[in-house]
C-alpha cells in the first residue's frame, strides 16, 4: 500500500447514531357501539452524520480515488391523524382513519478535494461540490383496519396504510473550482404504503399467541431518485417490496390484589431495505473520466448487498386502576429501539 492505503479491497464501516422523541400521541373514547380517536405519530425521525474517506480503486501506480465525502441528514414526518370503529356485530368491528402529514427533510453531500490517489481527507477545505436535498411538505393518506373474533379463542384481523408523498429541492453546487453544474429541480420521497393480516390465538385466559404477515411497498421509496449526472430519474437504484413475518406472545399474571403484569416476547423478519445499484459497472477513463461514468462507478462502489434481518423483542406492562404502563425492546444488527409508553384511563 501507500498513503492512507493499507488495506486491500474495498473496507466498509458502520456509522452509529441515536435519537429520540415522542412517538405516539392519543386520545380515544366509546360509547355503545362506537369507537373514535385523535392522535400524532412520530412516522420517521431520522438523523446522522458521518465522514467516508473515499475508497481507492485500482493497482499502482495509477490508483483511482473517489472522494472523501461528509454527510449530514435530518428527516422528520409527523402524523397527525383521526379515526372512528364501529361494530357491527357482537364478533366483527370495522375502523377507518384519515392522516394528515408533516415532512421536513435537510441533506448535504459535501465532496472534498484531495493532492493525491492516496492522501489523506481534509475536511477543513473548500468542498470541490455539495449537493443539497431540502423541502417541507404535507400529504394526507388513509388508513383501514378490520377484526373479526372469530370464537373464543381464534381472532383475525387486517389492516391497510396509504403512504404519503412528498416534494424536496435538490441541487448540485460546485465551489472549488466554482462552476455552474446545471443540475437542481425537484423530486419526490414517499413512505410506502403496507398491507397486512393478523391471526390471534388465545388458548388460556392467560396466554395470548399473535401471528402477523405485513406486505410493505419498499419500492415506493426509490420511485423519485434522481441521478446527479443527468438531473434525470433512474432506475438504476432499487429497493424490494418487502415481506414481514412476525411472532409474538403475552402471558398475564394476576397478582394478589388482582393487578395484572404481563410479560411479552416477539421475534420478527425484516427484508432488506437498503438502495441497492443495479446498473452496470462502468469503468471510468483514467486519463479522461465522463462525468456520467464517475457517477455510476461511485454507485457501484458503494452499493452494499440488501441483506435481510432478524428481530427480537421483549416487553413488560401492569395495569393499576386508572393507569397502564408498558416497556419493550425490540434488538436487531442494525438498530435497538426502547419504548416506553402509558395509558391513562378516563372513569
Amino acid at each position: 500500500g501507500e498513503g492512507i492505503d493499507t488495506i486491500d479491497g474495498i473496507e466498509y464501516a458502520d456509522a452509529d447514531s441515536s435519537t429520540d422523541s415522542l412517538s405516539f400521541l392519543s386520545l380515544a373514547n366509546t360509547w355503545n357501539n362506537w369507537s373514535v380517536g385523535v392522535y400524532r405519530h412520530q412516522a420517521a425521525n431520522f438523523e446522522t452524520f458521518y465522514r467516508s474517506q473515499g475508497p481507492i480503486l485500482g493497482d499502482f501506480p495509477t490508483p483511482r480515488r473517489r472522494l472523501p465525502r461528509e454527510i449530514d441528514v435530518d428527516l422528520e414526518v409527523v402524523n397527525w391523524g383521526a379515526s372512528v370503529a364501529y361494530r357491527l356485530t357482537e364478533n366483527f368491528s370495522l375502523g377507518v382513519g384519515l392522516s394528515y402529514y408533516d415532512f421536513d427533510f435537510y441533506s448535504t453531500n459535501k465532496r472534498f478535494p484531495v493532492s493525491s490517489a492516496t492522501a489523506p481527507p481534509d475536511y477543513t477545505v473548500e468542498p470541490r461540490f455539495t449537493e443539497f436535498q431540502t423541502g417541507s411538505d404535507n400529504d394526507t393518506g388513509i388508513n383501514v383496519g378490520a377484526l373479526w373474533k372469530i370464537n373464543s379463542q381464534f381472532s383475525l384481523g387486517f389492516s391497510y396504510r396509504q403512504g404519503p408523498e412528498f416534494d424536496y429541492d435538490y441541487q448540485v453546487v460546485a465551489t472549488n473550482p466554482a462552476e455552474d453544474r446545471g443540475i437542481a429541480g425537484t423530486t419526490n420521497f414517499t413512505l410506502p404504503d403496507s398491507i397486512g393480516v393478523g391471526l390471534s390465538y388465545k388458548p388460556t385466559e392467560a396466554l395470548t399467541i399473535n401471528f402477523d404477515y405485513v406486505r410493505v411497498t419498499y419500492s415506493d421509496i426509490s420511485d423519485g431518485i434522481i441521478l446527479r449526472a443527468t438531473g434525470e430519474s433512474t432506475d438504476l437504484v432499487q429497493i424490494d417490496d418487502g415481506d414481514e413475518f412476525r411472532l409474538g406472545a403475552e402471558y398475564v399474571f394476576l397478582t394478589g390484589n388482582s393487578t395484572p403484569i404481563a410479560l411479552r416476547a416477539g421475534v420478527w423478519r425484516a427484508p432488506g431495505t437498503v438502495l441497492e445499484y443495479v446498473g452496470p459497472v462502468v469503468e471510468p477513463d483514467p486519463e479522461n473520466p465522463d462525468f456520467g461514468d464517475l457517477v455510476l462507478s461511485s454507485l457501484a462502489v458503494y452499493s452494499r448487498p440488501n441483506n435481510e434481518e432478524t428481530h427480537f423483542s421483549i416487553g413488560g406492562g401492569i395495569v393499576f386502576e386508572r393507569f397502564q404502563l408498558d416497556i419493550a425492546a425490540d434488538f436487531a444488527d442494525s438498530e435497538d429501539t426502547l419504548s416506553v409508553a402509558g395509558i391513562f384511563f378516563f372513569r
